[in-house]
Order: structure tokens, then sequence, then C-alpha cells
């Protein structure tokens, strides 16, 4: 996980929990190579 995509995730405060960690999780499979 890249530090500034947390950062980007952590400035959409409005958005649900649930939201952030799907957000994460989208994003780790993008930066994530198989």
């Amino acid at each position: 996980m890249h530090p500034e995509n947390k950062k980007r995730l952590s400035s959409l405060g409005d958005l649900p929990v649930t939201e952030l960690e799907n957000g994460e999780k989208y994003l780790e499979l993008v930066h994530t190579p198989d």
C-alpha cells in the first residue's frame, strides 16, 4: 500500500468505514502485480 493512497482515502472522511476499507483493497489490487 502506497502512503499517498492512504492519505487520499483519509481525506474522504465523509465516506463510511466500509467504503474506505473497500477502497484500500481495490488500490492494493491495482498496485500489486499478480
